[in-house]
C-alpha cells in the first residue's frame, strides 16, 4: 500500500506515522504526486529491522526534484485533471464490470428457476418461497435428493487431501504454507468423494459461501453436511440451483438460534424445484457457456484497467520529473 499522503484535514493520527511540513516555499500538489513516485518507485528500499521500518532519518538526505515554483504549479495541476479522468474511466469498468455480473446472475437466477423457454406456461408450485414454475415441472423434496454422508477419516487423515469451501468453490489446501487455524488432530473430519455436494448449514448468513460442489477427493471438517446426490438430478444444474439459493440467501426462514442455523430435519423436508433431467442438462450447459462469455469479457475490461493504472503511473513519472512538457 502506499506509505506517503497529503492530509486535506486537520487530524490526529498515530506516533507510528512521520509528520513533516515544508521549510521552503513548495506547492504541496505538486509534491503529494512527486512524493507518490518516490513512494512507489523508492521507498521499499529503505528501512531497517524485521519489519523494515523506515525513520526520518532514511529520508531526510534523499534528493528530489525542485522546479520553479510556477512549473510546480502547473505540473500539479496537469496531473490533477489528467489523472482524474483516468479514474473515473476505471471507475467506469469496474462499475461495467459488476453489471456483468449482476446481469449473469440474474440469468443464471431465471434459468433455475424458470428454464430456457420465455414463452413457457407456468404454474403455482404451491410452495410459496418458490412461486410459480413451468407447467411440466415438477417439485422434489431434499431427502429423495440427497443422501446424508458422515465418514469419518479416523486415524487416517494423513491419506487424505484437506480441502476448504470457499467462494471459488472447495478447493485444495496448501499444508507446505499453512493459512489459518489448523486442529491438533483431524480424526473428526469427513471423507469427501468427487461429486460430492459440502454444506454449511450454520453461521449460513454470515458465511459467503454455504455450498460446493466437489471436483475432488479429501477430507473437510465434520462441522460440513456432505451429502451424496441423486443420479435423478444434474449435479451441476443442481449446484447452480442451490449457488444461486446461497448468493441471495433465500432460506432464511429456515434459520434457528443465535448462529442461523438450518437444522438437517429442516433442510432435508425443504421442497425444490425438479425439471426434466433433460433440461437440466440443457440449463447447465446454458450457464456454463454464459458463464465463460461473462468472464471472457470481464477479464478483458480488467486488463483494460491495469493498462490505464500504467499509464497513470508513467504519466506521473514522466510529469514530475520534467520528462514531458505540460
Amino acid at each position: 500500500s502506499l506509505r506517503i499522503g497529503l492530509s486535506e484535514i486537520d487530524v490526529v493520527v498515530s506516533s507510528g506515522y512521520i509528520i513533516m511540513l515544508p521549510k521552503v516555499n513548495l506547492n504541496k500538489a505538486f509534491y503529494k504526486w512527486l512524493l507518490h513516485r518516490f513512494d512507489v518507485a523508492f521507498m521499499k528500499t529503505l528501512g531497517s529491522g524485521v519489519r523494515q521500518t523506515i525513520s526520518f532519518n532514511h529520508i531526510a538526505n534523499c534528493l528530489l526534484p525542485f522546479p520553479p515554483l510556477i512549473e510546480q504549479i502547473s505540473i500539479a495541476a496537469f496531473l490533477d485533471q489528467k489523472t482524474s479522468l483516468i479514474d473515473q474511466a476505471i471507475e467506469i469498468k469496474r462499475k461495467q464490470i459488476e453489471l456483468l455480473k449482476e446481469r449473469k446472475q440474474i440469468l443464471i437466477n431465471k434459468a433455475v428457476t424458470r428454464g430456457l423457454n420465455p414463452n413457457v406456461k407456468m404454474k403455482d408450485s404451491g410452495v410459496e418461497w418458490i412461486g410459480e414454475i413451468p407447467e411440466h415441472w415438477g417439485i422434489k423434496q431434499n431427502n429423495r435428493i440427497f443422501k446424508l454422508k458422515k465418514t469419518q477419516v479416523g486415524k487416517e487423515s494423513n491419506k487424505y487431501t484437506l480441502l476448504s469451501l470457499t467462494l471459488n468453490g472447495i478447493i485444495k489446501r496448501d499444508m507446505e504454507n499453512p493459512q489459518g487455524k489448523f486442529p491438533a488432530e483431524f480424526d473428526t473430519y469427513q471423507i469427501v468423494e468427487k461429486g460430492d455436494f459440502v454444506f454449511c448449514l450454520f453461521d449460513v448468513e454470515e458465511t459467503p459461501r454455504c455450498v460446493g460442489l466437489s471436483q475432488l477427493k479429501g477430507m473437510i471438517t465434520g462441522a460440513y453436511t456432505v451429502l451424496q446426490p441423486s443420479s435423478d438430478f444434474d449435479k451441476e444444474y443442481l449446484y447452480y440451483y442451490y449457488l444461486d439459493l446461497d448468493e441471495k440467501k433465500k432460506l432464511r426462514y429456515l434459520y434457528t438460534g443465535l448462529r442461523n442455523t438450518i437444522s438437517k430435519d429442516k433442510f432435508f423436508s425443504l421442497k425444490i424445484i425438479n425439471p426434466p433431467l433433460s433440461e437440466q442438462i440443457k440449463i447447465r450447459s446454458f450457464i456454463k457457456n454464459l458463464e465463460e462469455r461473462v468472464a471472457c469479457t470481464i477479464g478483458f475490461k480488467e486488463r483494460e484497467i491495469e493498462k490505464l493504472k500504467e499509464y497513470k503511473s508513467t504519466l506521473i513519472n514522466s510529469a514530475v520529473t520534467g520528462k514531458i512538457k505540460v
